[in-house]
């Protein structure tokens, strides 16, 4: 009988780094402000005088918007992971702004709009409803006589809080995510039935980092 003597060794997976390693490991590898400035990036620098406490977690905070008849989507950010995704992409700050003290500083990005990925949950519990619907259930509603096909989507973290607030006048998000289990909090419904802004508030872990390939869900 032939003995194998080889055999298989199991190499287990590196742990992941905790949030505040995996802070320093983004912060080390961004490209500084310093350089950014140096390749001709516009950068406000807040020293102590103008800003004492500098940028605060209360503070920190992430935006990305779009109008839905364009190709651009803005993004300014105070997320170090966003910067690393966006930057490692190729992308380059429109301008800066960095903090003599307190925690990070934030940056400004125009990236195509094919990078946003829409936000999602993991589980489907929800129904799209109508407008009449969600008001018999205490959401608050506003008739307006201006017009939403054209207008834009809006997506907003604060660190210092635990949920992202989206504003969306995109029917197809508005349906996804109100599948997903999202309950409007506000509405602006159209008089003459010509589109709707709908405001939501879900889970931060929604979020996705933009940024080209897949999409995720539409």
């Amino acid at each position: 009988m032939r003995i194998n003597l080889e055999s298989e060794v199991m190499v287990s997976a590196p742990p992941k780094p905790r949030p505040q390693q995996q802070l320093r490991l983004d912060q080390a590898r961004l490209k500084s402000w310093q350089a950014w400035k140096a390749d001709g990036v516009p950068v406000e620098y807040m020293g102590s005088l103008r800003s004492p406490h500098g940028l605060t977690r209360e503070e920190r905070e992430t935006k990305l918007s779009y109008m839905h008849n364009s190709t651009i989507a803005e993004v300014m950010t105070a997320r170090t992971q966003w910067m690393c995704r966006l930057e490692g992409t190729g992308m380059k700050p429109v301008k800066i702004m960095a903090f003599e003290c307190g925690d990070g500083e934030v940056r400004w990005y125009s990236m195509p709009k094919a990078w946003v990925k829409r936000p999602y949950g993991q589980t489907r519990k929800g129904k799209h409803q109508t407008w009449e619907v969600w008001q018999a259930q205490g959401v608050l509603i506003q008739h307006t006589g201006q017009h939403f096909e054209e207008l834009e989507t809006c997506l907003a973290i604060i660190d210092a809080q635990p949920m992202l607030e989206i504003d969306t006048c995109n029917k197809q998000w508005q349906r996804r995510l109100e599948a997903e289990g999202a309950k409007p909090y506000a509405i602006d419904a159209s008089v003459d039935g010509q589109g709707e802004s709908r405001a939501y508030l879900v889970p931060k872990s929604w979020i996705k980092l933009p940024g080209p390939g897949r999409t995720g869900r539409k």
